[in-house]
């Protein structure tokens, strides 16, 4: 017999031994469901791969055990077996999990349900009613709660739990919360520490500090391991900085004690006692720098960026500053991939650090798109016009920075954010600015009281983006009883015909008539301006201007200082003329002109009136400017500074005439002091004006947000007359408080100034409170 004719002989012998095995295996007469009451026995026989008719299988049946209780349905699984009559009847007897109707806190007053949901997402942990009840999730929301409590200082809790049956399936779960005194943290003291005082460290220290009258704003006297930890961070930062490389910070030991406390030291509560272990090594010094693989820069180009040199004590943080500055001088070479890793090499027997910067340069990037969003009114071309970064060029982050503050510059937007998407395979990068449009309109109707105007009403209205082209143009009027004028104004900064949109023109008329303290001046006229973009952030200004002016004495005064009036060298009665030529140039990096937050602003103007430009008045007059912005300490801490100089004289024999004199005083210059009354007197008291003026305007900002700014301010100045010197020694001060916030309404910031007079004179207020629509400096 061959092997292929004995093969179908083998294949029906196993198949018959198999059906005899199976024959003799006992099956499953009847599966029965027992203890179930809410949920069905359809749904139970479901997770279960046994039935009835199927053999009996042991292995099988711990499968369908696993599958029951990793259904989460139960509390307990059992499966029993018996004999029936024709093979075995299996039981499946579960007891179900019960369903939570109602969760209850109880005693909690340091936090809410909705802050202890919110940590259980955070943990994907869900305990909520209608779920079924899980002892895990119930010790889970103990712990989160005492972790809550924690962190509000209350260390010492209690919290317990009870179950309560509703029915059959469903209970109340109730916790039960004794949150006890707070333990606040009473003193911190240091153990290890040789090269820095108790003091100094407690005082780098910002989250974990002792217990003192005003803790309560910030609850620092309050210990939380994770604001601990953020101070050993500070702490660990600060050795670092200060060479000590091998420092160690260990928790702390904490003591607690009573203390009786309140204002008649009758309630006892617990403090704490804390000791940090340091472990401060020894100080390092900076050895070898070295930088690596770099073929873009040379080493001693790199090396020159850093803020060390060797024999320096080793400050860690000037690494990185050094790494940062190495990206930044990259990515304008379009490296903006670049990768710079630091290794230290600590030399602990000769005390030094070596440090050394490994580069990786990658591919150089060029702009692929550069794309606006959010600029509904504004168009395009405006916007582009702005950028000095272009598409098809080497990508640069620093020209793209300069370029979202020109943008800025502009005051259309109240956020302007570039967003960067690489395109690796192409090495190209898409730039899409997004940008937030404020109102480009303000109106304002209305009336009121000033210092100036007296009683009046007035109307006003702007647009800095008229249609969305950029060009401004505004219009104004208001009557009162001191103070009557009428403008319009019409302004284009880039002709877009001339001169590659260098080029800006505008143009005003105005009628005004004014009644100061000592005298009133009418005037009607009109100026028209030219400027021209020199380059970046520097731009040239000429302005002509020309008014028929008609000065008179008011009426409530004729008569009651004649020697005064009577003087045509400084109070030229009747009608005569201005013809001017004013030539100016700026250099301005400021980034808003409403809400500035850094950059500096540089004026120097010149002007000159009368002699080839005809009109009666001949004068000229000089003005310099510095203004600057900055962060002190991000985000929030501003400080700015104003310092302004002037200086005016006549020409061919004429006097300044006081129309033109310098007079300080006024929530735009010396906050405090009523506006105009800073000047030199004449002999009968007269406010005559200065011909030369010194003003210095000094702030620091906190910012509640960007358009809501709370303001301690300090000015000093003086105008003086011809026959004075400039003198610091001789100026006005004043210092007050000053809150400024944005309204969308007007599209101008709002200024509510309190000042006080640091040295008032005999007829001066104190105090003066002043309010005030727009910008200040």
């Amino acid at each position: 017999m061959t092997k292929k004719s004995f093969l179908p002989f083998l294949v029906m012998g196993l198949f018959v031994l198999s059906n005899l095995l199976i024959a003799q295996q006992p099956i499953i007469e009847k599966i029965v469901i027992a203890g179930n009451k809410r949920i069905s026995s359809e749904t139970i026989l479901y997770y279960i791969s046994s039935a009835e008719g199927s053999p009996f299988d042991e292995e099988r049946l711990e499968k369908d055990f696993l599958s029951l209780w990793n259904t989460g349905f139960f509390d307990e699984v059992r499966i029993l077996s018996e004999d029936g009559t024709q093979g075995k009847i299996v039981t499946f007897e579960v007891k179900e999990k019960m369903q939570l109707q109602e969760i209850v806190y109880e005693g909690n007053k340091s936090f809410s349900e909705s802050d202890v949901t919110e940590k259980l997402d955070e943990q994907g942990i869900s305990l909520k009613p209608g779920n079924y009840m899980d002892i895990g999730a119930v010790y889970s929301v103990m712990e989160v709660m005492r972790l809550l409590l924690a962190e509000k200082g209350l260390q010492y809790t209690e919290i317990k739990y009870e179950i309560t049956p509703v029915s059959e399936t469903t209970v109340t779960l109730t916790f039960k919360i004794d949150e006890g005194d707070k333990a606040r943290i009473e003193n911190i003291k240091f153990v290890g520490n040789k090269a820095y005082s108790d003091w100094t460290l407690k005082h780098t220290m910002k989250k974990t500090r002792p217990h003192w009258f005003i803790s309560w704003a910030s609850n620092t006297d309050l210990y939380s391991e994770e604001r601990f930890s953020e101070d050993v961070a500070r702490l660990t930062q600060f050795y670092w900085k200060n060479g000590y490389l091998r420092v160690k910070i260990d928790k702390p030991a904490i003591e607690v004690k009573k203390k009786k406390v309140g204002f008649f030291r009758r309630k006892e509560s617990p403090r704490l006692y804390l000791t940090i272990p340091i472990e401060e090594g020894e100080q390092f010094r900076v050895g070898e720098l070295q930088v690596k693989e770099n073929k873009v820069f040379t080493e001693k180009q790199l090396l020159f960026l850093a803020q060390m040199k060797k024999n320096d004590v080793c400050d860690i943080t000037q690494v990185q500053k050094w790494k940062e500055a190495i990206e930044e001088i990259y990515g304008s070479r379009g490296y903006i991939m670049v990768s710079v890793l630091p290794s230290y090499n600590l030399r602990d027997d000769e005390k030094f650090c070596d440090i050394n910067l490994t580069i990786e340069e990658n591919d150089i990037y060029y702009v692929n798109k550069i794309e606006f969003l959010g600029n509904y009114t504004s168009r395009d071309w405006v916007l582009r016009r702005q950028l000095i970064l272009h598409e098809g060029q080497v990508f640069n982050k620093r020209i793209l920075d300069l370029s979202v503050l020109r943008v800025q510059q502009l005051g259309f937007f109240n956020k302007v954010e570039p967003k960067n998407d690489i395109l690796e395979e192409e090495k190209k990068v898409d730039v899409t600015i997004q940008v937030n449009e404020m109102g480009r309109n303000s109106v304002q109707f209305g009336g009121g009281y000033s210092a100036l105007e007296g009683l009046f009403t007035n109307f006003a209205f702007e647009t800095r983006n008229l249609f969305g082209r950029g060009q401004s143009v505004g219009v104004s009027g208001q009557l009162g009883r001191r103070a009557t004028f009428f403008s319009l104004s019409f302004y284009e900064p880039w002709l877009p015909w001339l001169f590659e949109h260098r080029l800006g023109v505008g143009v005003s008329i105005f009628k005004r008539r004014i009644s100061f303290r000592d005298f009133a001046r009418e005037g009607s006229g009109g100026n028209v301006k030219f400027s021209w973009n020199f380059s970046r952030f520097v731009y040239g200004m000429v302005t002509y201007s020309y008014e028929l002016i008609n000065i008179r004495n008011p009426e409530d005064a004729t008569g009651l200082y004649p020697s005064f009036y009577l003087n045509p060298a400084l109070f030229p009665e009747g009608k005569m003329t201005t013809s001017s030529i004013g030539p100016s140039i700026v250099y301005n990096t400021v980034d808003h002109p409403f809400f500035p937050t850094r950059g500096m602003r540089a004026t120097f103007s010149f002007e000159y009136a009368g002699g080839p430009l005809r009109g009666t008045i001949d004068f000229i007059k000089t003005y310099g400017e510095v203004i600057r912005h900055f962060f002190f300490a991000p985000p929030r801490h501003l400080f700015s500074f104003r310092a302004q100089i002037a200086y005016g004289m006549g020409l061919r024999g004429q006097e300044l005439p006081i129309f033109e004199r310098y007079f300080l005083g006024g929530e735009y210059s010396i906050r405090g002091l009523e506006l105009r009354t800073v000047s030199p007197r004449s002999e009968e008291g007269f406010l005559i004006g200065g011909t030369k003026t010194l003003l210095f305007n000094f702030e620091y900002v906190y910012l509640l947000n960007p358009q809501l700014r709370l303001v301690m301010f300090y000015d000093a100045g003086n105008a003086f007359d011809a026959s004075e010197p400039y003198s610091l020694t001789n100026l006005r001060t004043t210092a007050g408080l000053e809150f400024r916030f944005f309204v969308p309404m007007f599209n101008l910031p709002m200024r509510l100034i309190w000042g006080f007079n640091m040295h008032p004179l005999e007829w001066e207020k104190r105090s003066n409170f002043q309010f005030s629509v727009g910008s200040f400096f």
